[in-house]
């Protein structure tokens, strides 16, 4: 049941996947949002779905298929995620603040969670520079859920909270403060990789592998600068006995 297991919030969005009571859905005013685009709307519906819900169950079957290759689909229409996205979750919160606010307070841990990881999931798809703008509108609209009290970390593991720990460091700057952000960011990402490789058991065999192949390559340069010195100097010798042979003949 949701509202014991907060951690629901973290399955995938997908409004497609389950079937709801008519009766439920007619009681708690749940319904897509009447926007324009066709996209990002079954973020609200799931959401008042999951925290209205006082029962649910899962089966484990397949009984529908989602076709994802329609490249003119809205979902993949990446220059209006962003604003997509932070729409739904107005209207989502305001219609909580409406009409169940005590609802923002018992799953503010489960819908933070989901704002964070929808908003990551937006962030993925923009260029650089909408990628600035987004993580400045996000550091905004996390600052005002703190204000509200709606604002809650629980559900957020140790790399979560990091990363929100950078958006944060967005709230109220420039966009040329944030790109520097962003650039160190970059680095220390890639040099957190670097060390996980090297510390990694794969990364320990292909090196020792590396310094076996390299040492016996070195070997076997080594044997033939051998051989060829000491094939030299036997063909020297040999010439020199020739040489010394024909001069005693004469």
């Amino acid at each position: 049941m949701p509202h014991k297991r907060h951690d629901i919030f973290k399955a995938v969005i997908a409004t497609w996947s389950g079937i709801y009571r008519r009766e439920f859905l007619l009681k708690n005013n749940i319904r897509y949002n009447e926007t324009p685009g066709g996209a990002f709307q079954d973020i609200g519906f799931w959401c008042k779905a999951l925290c209205f819900a006082q029962r649910m169950a899962a089966v484990h079957r397949p009984f529908y298929m989602w076709r994802q290759d329609n490249p003119a689909s809205s979902v993949k229409q990446s220059d209006k995620a962003a604003e997509r996205t932070y729409r739904e979750f107005d209207l989502l919160f305001d219609f909580f603040r409406a009409s169940a606010p005590d609802v923002l307070k018992e799953y503010a841990d489960g819908l933070t969670w989901r704002r964070l990881a929808s908003y990551f999931w937006v962030s993925e798809r923009l260029t650089w520079e909408d990628t600035t703008k987004h993580f400045a509108r996000a550091a905004n609209d996390f600052q005002k859920l703190r204000q509200s009290g709606e604002y809650s970390e629980a559900l957020f593991s140790e790399a979560e909270k990091a990363a929100m720990s950078r958006i944060d460091m967005c709230y109220e700057e420039t966009n040329e403060k944030i790109n520097l952000l962003r650039l160190q960011w970059d680095i220390e990402d890639k040099k957190r990789e670097i060390d996980a490789l090297k510390s990694s058991r794969e990364y320990r065999v292909g090196r020792a592998f590396y310094a076996a192949s390299n040492a016996a390559g070195k070997m076997l340069a080594v044997t033939r600068e051998k051989g060829i010195r000491s094939l030299t100097y036997s063909l020297l010798n040999k010439l020199n006995r020739e040489g010394n042979k024909h001069g005693s003949n004469h």
